[in-house]
């Protein structure tokens, strides 16, 4: 007599109902979905020319550091003057994708996994915020990059690209990107040149808080705060609460807030952050609360000049001091600094006050 053994793997199902038939059906597993810095924006070439080894064509440079396969499809890529779209691809566990012009894939698919962004960002040579975004628009990873971040005069006229050094603080920004070492010019589709352990160890917090009018107030961070309107419920703010914020900057540094009941004038208040709030890093702010008043626009007599250096000693900036007189806050970015001709009258090297 022959045996016959049968190897069963039960998976589980569905049941539905149309009409009196019974229809069992295997579910689809639901894919893995995206984390903000799942994904981090790796690598940038803003500008490829003068040529190192390099073709001379405008790159970025994603990378997966998760253990899962991501669908990218519907994600976009967004600048501040275009959102570009991505085609059914995916990218595997530490994978990296190399994301540019349709025209230009041809020539850096020897690099690596290629996708054509149509249309793709214009990067700037003097940098811009560039934002990674999946299919419900919520950001996965961005940066505003900088040519100063290059550290080398000769790197930043072209053919080098910006390389970010430690993936696991994909929104530690100025402190953990440099310029590409690799004798090619960049590592487009590899590991780069300059990763090392990198840690962000420090969140400096609130950096400003101004009222654009009675029943708006601007409030920035130093490092990006994700999930930060979920949180404001729980700011302190003398006997008002908060009503709403609205994000008012792509990389979730600045919020509008508004206050349950309109600022009065004259007056100051405090801001005090939720005892919860860090960066993405997991670092507590260094200033959790933040004083201001609704300005005015300041008058005559209302400011003076307290102190002036004008020749310091060498390694030292000059600097003057004002001092507010009035029983007022003041908006000092209505002011202006300028030199005045004691004989003419006439004004020169006028600079706004920031």
């Amino acid at each position: 007599m022959k045996k016959v053994i049968l190897l069963v793997m039960f998976v589980p199902f569905m049941v539905h109902e149309i009409g009196n038939i019974q229809v069992i059906t295997e579910p689809f597993p639901d894919s893995y979905r995206a984390k903000p810095g799942d994904i981090v924006i790796t690598e940038i070439m803003a500008d490829p020319v003068p040529v190192v080894e390099l073709p001379p064509e405008e790159y970025i440079e994603i990378f997966n550091r998760t253990g899962n396969t991501i669908d990218l499809k519907n994600w976009r890529l967004s600048s501040a003057d275009q959102n570009s779209y991505f085609p059914v691809v995916e990218i595997g566990p530490g994978d990296y994708l190399i994301l540019c012009y349709v025209s230009d894939t041809s020539v850096l698919k020897p690099y690596g996994r290629v996708t054509g962004l149509k249309p793709f960002p214009a990067l700037t040579d003097r940098g811009k915020v560039i934002t990674l975004l999946d299919d419900q628009g919520t950001i996965i990873s961005g940066v505003e990059y900088s040519s100063d971040w290059y550290g080398s005069t000769l790197k930043s006229g072209g053919g080098w690209s910006l390389e970010i050094i430690d993936t696991d603080y994909p929104f530690f920004a100025e402190g953990n990107w440099e310029a590409s070492s690799s004798r090619k010019g960049g590592t487009p589709g590899s590991v780069n040149s300059s990763t090392r352990i990198n840690p962000d160890r420090n969140f400096a917090g609130i950096i400003n808080v101004f009222p654009k009018d009675s029943i708006s107030i601007l409030i920035e961070f130093s490092e990006p705060v994700i999930g930060f309107e979920s949180r404001i419920n729980r700011i302190l703010f003398g006997e008002s609460g908060i009503s709403a914020a609205g994000l008012s900057d792509p990389l979730y540094r600045r919020f509008i807030i508004t206050p349950e009941h309109h600022l009065e004038r004259g007056r100051l208040y405090t801001l005090y952050l939720p005892p919860d709030i860090t960066d993405f890093a997991g670092n507590y702010p260094s200033r959790m609360s933040y004083c201001f008043g609704l300005p005015e626009p300041p008058e005559k007599k209302d400011l003076v000049f307290n102190e002036l250096l004008f020749n310091p000693l060498p390694d030292n900036p000059d600097y003057i001091e004002f001092f507010n007189l009035s029983e007022k806050v003041l908006d000092a970015s209505e002011l202006f600094l300028a030199s005045v001709n004691d004989q003419t009258g006439i004004i020169s090297e006028s600079r706004q006050v920031t």
